[in-house]
């Protein structure tokens, strides 16, 4: 496809005659489609899933002479269902979608933080710290937590922790 679109710009363009701007604006063609075909895949139709990389942790330690590796991912949802069923079925489906196999000889254990999208924790959120008393760290959005999954090093099962309605403020 990408070549297709390639030869049709060459052919529209006299200009690019030159293979090098050619083959550049291929390249950034592929790309761009690529990128985009890959991150929408994971997110089931009127259900949208970020990641926030930026809230992501690795905690590594040892327990008994043996090493660890936790890793922490954290996403906002938009649109979730509203059944603990339906919420397990569709993040069940993303993780299985971008889930990468070498994930998990790196990790002991992947814990991954699922939040609703409201106005505490849009689909852009970053940990901001303005000052000692005047801070907002994602730990205090707990009401909007969906779910916790868990994945455990030699376990092809997932975990998944619902928060009870009495731990919600």
């Amino acid at each position: 496809m990408t070549w297709s679109v390639f030869f049709s710009l060459q052919n529209s363009y006299p200009g690019l005659t030159n293979s090098r701007s050619a083959m550049t604006i291929a390249g950034i063609l592929f790309l761009m489609l690529s990128t985009n075909s890959v991150a929408g895949d994971c997110s089931p139709p009127g259900i949208k899933v970020f990641p926030r990389p930026a809230l992501t942790t690795v905690t590594p330690g040892s327990y008994q002479d043996k090493a660890y590796n936790i890793k922490t991912e954290r996403f906002v949802v938009a649109n979730p269902p509203q059944t603990e069923q339906a919420i397990r079925e569709v993040i069940g489906a993303y993780i299985q979608c971008e889930w990468a196999t070498d994930q998990h000889e790196k990790y002991t254990m992947i814990v991954r933080f699922f939040y609703r999208e409201t106005e505490a924790t849009p689909r852009d959120y970053v940990e901001s710290v303005k000052s000692y008393f005047d801070h907002d760290r994602i730990e205090y959005h707990a009401g909007d937590l969906l779910v916790a999954v868990r994945w455990r090093r030699g376990s092809d099962d997932l975990e998944y922790h619902f928060p009870s309605p009495s731990q919600s403020p």
